[in-house]
């Protein structure tokens, strides 16, 4: 696919974009069919599509919806997954002292190799997709090979951390999560 490209133009008129269907075919891209609440790696923008990336080379969401503008590209809503350094990074850049002490303290304590779900959507280019991931819940048998969260991190006044249950993912992104992949 290509690089990530985010259009904050796209983003502010996401209102005014023709929607699809929820599910998004991309088979011919050789990936399969993209159902809400599924786990996507997402290249970097300075990703090179070409070469071999690793897990700690891709940037990782849960797909929400998909748009088009006038010209029909497609667009993707996603929320991210955050590493607990890029939460962090995050929250340092909020008012209140006292909520970013105590945000640090709990994310700090999580596994360096966890990620963190968050509230945290944007607008991408379906072209920035590189494959489905496998993300699945800690509390669930994850098994070697795929990568784990546990916490949702909501942006908001106050920010906070909470855990993820499939309540309170619902509650907050309006879908459930799929560990399945396509």
């Amino acid at each position: 696919m290509s690089t990530l490209k985010f259009s904050a133009d796209v983003k502010r008129r996401w209102d005014a974009l023709t929607l699809y269907a929820e599910s998004m075919d991309l088979t011919e891209y050789g990936l399969g069919i993209l159902h809400p609440g599924c786990c996507i790696a997402i290249l970097p923008e300075d990703g090179n599509p070409e070469s071999d990336l690793g897990d700690d080379d891709l940037w990782y969401g849960v797909y929400l919806k998909t748009g088009a503008d006038e010209d029909d590209n497609l667009y993707m809503k996603i929320v991210w997954f955050y590493t607990p350094d890029q939460a962090v990074s995050q929250l340092s850049s909020r008012k209140d002292r006292k909520l970013r002490e105590i945000e640090h303290r709990s994310i700090n304590a999580l596994p360096p190799d966890e990620l963190i779900l968050s509230n945290h959507g944007d607008v991408i280019e379906q072209l920035s997709i590189n494959d489905f991931a496998r993300i699945v819940h800690r509390g669930l048998a994850a098994g070697e090979e795929a990568l784990s969260y546990r916490k949702l991190l909501c942006f908001g006044r106050p920010a906070k951390l909470i855990n993820a249950t499939q309540r309170n993912v619902r509650i907050n992104l309006g879908v459930m999560i799929t560990a399945d992949e396509n």
